[in-house]
């Protein structure tokens, strides 16, 4: 794919997480925009670090994709490991 000045920054298509018969994430698709501002808001349980997770290359979604600069998460994983950084609200380091 041609990335385009003009194209989403993120799209994502039928996204799915599924733990067992959990559904963690249920058919999420969305666009964000260059330049748009976005949250993702939600009660705890409602999927959003499975989202990130996804995004990121962290998880693996069970059905759909995630696009992010015109980079597919699931055919070029490193391409978009290099574009994306996660900071978590609580940070975790081991001592010593």
């Amino acid at each position: 794919m041609v990335w385009i000045d003009t194209m989403e920054s993120i799209r994502i298509e039928g996204l799915t997480k599924r733990y067992g018969e959990i559904v963690a994430v249920d058919d999420l698709s969305l666009s964000i925009m260059k330049g748009e501002l976005f949250s993702l808001l939600g009660v705890n349980g409602a999927g959003k670090t499975t989202v990130i997770k996804m995004l990121s290359c962290l998880t693996s979604p069970t059905e759909g994709d995630a696009f992010l600069n015109g980079r597919s998460r699931r055919d070029e994983p490193s391409s978009v490991k290099s574009i994306i950084a996660v900071s978590p609200q609580e940070t975790a380091v081991a001592r010593g």
